[in-house]
């Protein structure tokens, strides 16, 4: 930057400096000397001119004595008191005075002691005798100039440099002279010098802030220009760094195709220089010397750039070595702000390894493709297999729920039917001892009356434990129909679900628990009985067996709602419930806590099948809970 801003000092700067120097020596020296000489020739001349005005004077009053109407000597006194009263000049003190060619004073306005008086031998301060001089100059030239000392009349001890004009009057043989002190002159000239330099110095002034003003800016811009100077170097190094070391090939032509630049990766591909391709038709160039046709085609794709547009395509080059190199190329027109196109660029990329890795992967994609597909049919064959299987277990799981439900009816009724056995058994002794007696006649009103009292009590007794017995048989029945048949049905769901707890019974006796089912009395639904009996089964089973595990007895929750054409059940226990990990399990298959203790791990899982599936319902887990484990269901109903 430093040596930046002594470059603009020598080159902007210095030269202004330098002019402005000049413009002072030039005004001191030349101006002002010659506007001096011309002012002074200027007054030179104004003093001749009255010269020559009162030599005017002096010829009218001669013609007039020509004429006759005065005589010479008052036409001279005439001409005396108008000249003698003609006053001139800034401060109109500027007078004329005659003598004679001998010389004698006829007339002085100021020195009147001069008046009539020979002058030849009068000298001024410097020695000068001057009206011998203007004499002499008016004999011999008719008229000039005369420079020498005179006093001024209001200062009459001090003599100031004076120049008149002098001229001779022939036919009075008069010299008439006026003139001008220099030192006024020079007053006057230095007044309009000091005017001169006040407009100039103000004009210095606007010239330096115009200078200081111009200098910033023009430094300003030369910084900038030389900042945009060096982004433009790092900018052009950069372009070069790039435009060389890229791995694409590329170049830069004019609109007509001619190649102005071609960077080392695309000459180094066919082992040319830059002097090989340079101002050449790129279509002529060795990349394309291999084929007429991609000759003809990169043409035309330069035509097309010249229309705007960007033409692609695949091309094949032999490289350096004789090799053939597969090119993605294209060319692409540069464009300037108005839409003109400015350049041209060709780019290529050789897509040899690509093309050739594709290949390789379309290979080894129908490889794996074939594997899959052969691999996707054992596992195909496996998943039916799997889901036969499943679907086995799940049918064994049902069969044995099923088993389990006969074993307990079996046991219920059992009581009932042995009592009723045994006491149709007494009656039937005493109904033939009776008989026996009668057919003796021995039987007393005493015996035939306890007889009567017998068969009552007996046949109440066989009545009660069948009837029983039958009770538990039709929910059996009813029970075991449903969950063996799959038919839609319409069933009031509160006493349902009580029916199915009943079937439970027998397992309830071997943990007590204390069921609460909280459902309208009416609420009467159409959906899959045999369905909700084996889930309503498998969740009570399931709170016997894992939530009670460790416990005497527990409270269950089954709570029911209509919403909508939707039914919400609660199902809840206050057992030992369940920690989160084996929480996001529950309804995986065969998933189990009581691996070694007969659990099969399929309960929830057939619920959470025939929640989704068979009702098309949703079932979750309850989080809200304190303790214990509870399920949330929603499934919709006709």
């Amino acid at each position: 930057m430093r040596d930046h801003r002594t470059t603009w000092f020598i080159h902007f700067f210095l030269p202004i400096l330098i002019s402005i120097l000049l413009l002072f020596l030039i005004f001191f020296k030349i101006f002002l000397p010659t506007m001096q000489s011309v002012m002074l020739e200027k007054q030179k001349s104004h003093v001749k001119q009255m010269v020559q005005s009162a030599l005017s004077i002096l010829e009218n009053y001669e013609k007039q004595v020509q004429s006759g109407e005065y005589t010479r000597e008052e036409a001279k006194g005439m001409a005396i008191e108008v000249i003698g009263n003609i006053r001139y000049g800034e401060n109109h003190d500027e007078y004329f005075w005659i003598t004679t060619t001998r010389p004698d004073m006829i007339y002085h306005p100021y020195q009147k002691n001069l008046n009539g008086m020979y002058v030849g031998e009068y000298e001024d301060p410097s020695g000068k005798r001057l009206f011998n001089e203007m004499t002499t100059i008016a004999k011999t030239d008719g008229q000039g100039f005369v420079r020498y000392m005179w006093q001024k009349r209001e200062l009459t001890g001090e003599s100031f440099e004076k120049i008149s004009y002098v001229a001779l009057f022939e036919p009075w043989d008069w010299i008439i002279g006026t003139g001008i002190y220099l030192d006024e002159f020079e007053i006057a000239n230095e007044e309009i010098k000091d005017k001169i330099l006040y407009i100039t110095a103000i004009i210095l002034f606007i010239m330096i802030l115009l200078l200081g003003f111009t200098s910033v800016k023009t430094l300003k811009l030369e910084e900038e220009r030389f900042s945009i100077q060096s982004e433009e170097k790092k900018t052009k190094f950069l372009f070069r760094g790039i435009f060389n070391n890229t791995f694409q090939f590329m170049g830069i032509l004019d609109p007509s195709g001619t190649v102005l630049q071609a960077n080392s990766k695309s000459l180094d591909l066919i082992g040319k220089n830059e002097r090989d391709v340079i101002g050449k038709k790129f279509w002529e160039t060795p990349w394309w010397s291999q084929s007429t046709e991609e000759m003809e085609k990169v043409k035309t794709a330069i035509q097309k750039a010249n229309r705007g547009e960007t033409v692609r395509f695949n091309t094949f080059h032999n490289n350096a070595d004789g090799a053939l190199v597969q090119v993605d190329f294209s060319i692409t027109p540069i464009l300037d702000e108005k839409g003109a196109i400015l350049y041209i660029l060709p780019e290529g990329r050789d897509i040899t390894k690509l093309k050739a890795a594709e290949k390789e992967l379309k290979r080894i994609n129908l490889e794996l493709e074939k594997q899959v597909e052969e691999r996707s049919g054992k596992m195909e064959e496996f998943l039916v297999n799997l889901e036969g299987t499943q679907q086995q277990l799940i049918q064994s799981e049902k069969m044995a729920a099923l088993g389990r439900l006969v074993a307990g009816v079996a046991h219920e009724i059992n009581t009932p039917l042995g009592i009723s056995v045994t006491a149709a058994s007494y009656l039937d002794d005493r109904t033939r001892r009776i008989q026996k007696m009668l057919q003796e006649d021995n039987l007393t009103e005493e015996e035939f009356n306890s007889y009567l009292e017998t068969t009552v009590e007996s046949s109440a007794m066989i009545l009660t434990n069948l009837e029983r017995a039958a009770s538990q048989i039709k929910v059996f029945k009813q029970v075991a129909v449903d969950q063996s048949d799959e038919g839609i049905r319409r069933f009031i769901l509160k006493s349902y679900i009580q029916e199915v707890i009943k079937s439970l019974h027998p397992e309830l006796k071997k943990k007590p628990c204390l069921i609460n089912v909280n459902c309208p009395e009416e609420l009467e639904i159409t959906t899959y009985p045999g369905t909700i009996s084996q889930i309503i089964s498998n969740l009570i089973m399931n709170s016997i067996k894992h939530g009670f595990k460790n416990r005497d007895s527990g409270t269950i929750s089954i709570d029911c709602k209509r919403k909508g054409n939707h039914i919400l059940m609660n199902y809840s226990d206050n057992g030992q419930g369940v920690n989160e990990e084996s929480a996001g399990k529950l309804f995986e298959p065969f998933y189990t806590t009581a691996r070694g203790e007969g659990g099969t791990g399929l309960g929830l899982h057939i619920v959470y099948n025939l929640v989704n599936q068979k009702l098309k319902g949703n079932i979750t887990i309850n989080t809200q809970m304190e303790s214990g484990l509870g399920f949330l269901i929603d499934f919709p109903v006709e």
